[in-house]
């Protein structure tokens, strides 16, 4: 079994044996498996979401974070999570702990396949920790570069929901300049579940991302999505925004 395998597997099987909240507020990036040795990273992303409804979830929410590649196949990355949820007022809510894992050389076969895992960490002892794991996915043609990452997601904790939720996020993305590029994603959570998680939230709408050299082994990637309710329980409108000063 190659290493970033049997790693990514002892990761994923350390996280579910927690037995300790669901953050409503939803996770807008789609990740890609490759992984760059030596990269850091600053990051900072969020959003605001318009057409919410009690329940539906976060109104908006911001995502600091500092990451670091340690080897060619593993890069792992810590956040602090602020949300806005329905009728209250802006708070920090969680921790997560998130690790992503190569499992094959860049372009060498017909797909690229990683894992993610991660784990989300409440501030308030009451509410239930939460994990995630599961495949990512890549596949270049020509000039587009389509990713789809499958979530699978369990609750721990005297007020968790019990079962599993499937999640999934997708991105297809022309890349026509390093400092712009046009792209469409999509979310979607509940696609499939055992317990009681809610009604489906499926958003999809376009965007744009690049990326500025600053220096020497620096530079700077933005991105933004205009995201459309596509179920009755997903906000009618959502502005996903992203920061990431990466260096070595």
């Amino acid at each position: 079994m190659n290493k970033a395998l049997f790693f990514a597997i002892a990761m994923i099987a350390s996280t579910l044996g927690f037995a300790p909240h669901d953050a409503q507020a939803a996770d807008y990036t789609v990740y890609s498996p490759n992984v760059v040795l030596g990269e850091s990273e600053l990051e900072a992303r969020g959003f605001h979401a318009w057409g919410t409804d009690p329940g539906t979830g976060a109104e908006q929410a911001l995502r600091v974070a500092f990451g670091h590649a340690f080897t060619d196949w593993w890069a792992t990355e810590f956040y602090a999570v602020a949300e806005q949820e329905f009728g209250e007022s802006f708070k920090l809510e969680e921790f997560e702990w998130e690790n992503r894992f190569q499992l094959m050389p860049q372009g060498k076969y017909w797909i690229s396949v990683g894992l993610i895992s991660e784990v989300e960490i409440p501030r308030f002892g009451d509410d239930p920790w939460e994990v995630k794991f599961g495949p990512i996915l890549s596949k270049d043609f020509g000039r587009f570069t389509a990713l789809l990452n499958i979530l699978f997601a369990h609750e721990y904790g005297a007020n968790a929901e019990s079962g599993v939720e499937v999640a999934y996020r997708a991105r297809l993305q022309y890349r026509w300049r390093r400092a712009f590029s046009p792209l469409i994603e999509a979310y979607g959570q509940p696609v499939g579940k055992i317990g009681a998680w809610g009604g489906p939230r499926h958003q999809i709408g376009p965007g744009v991302t690049g990326k500025f050299g600053l220096g020497p082994g620096e530079s700077l990637r933005y991105g933004a999505v205009l995201l459309f309710g596509a179920s009755g329980a997903a906000a009618d409108t959502t502005l996903v925004f992203r920061l990431e000063y990466e260096f070595f």
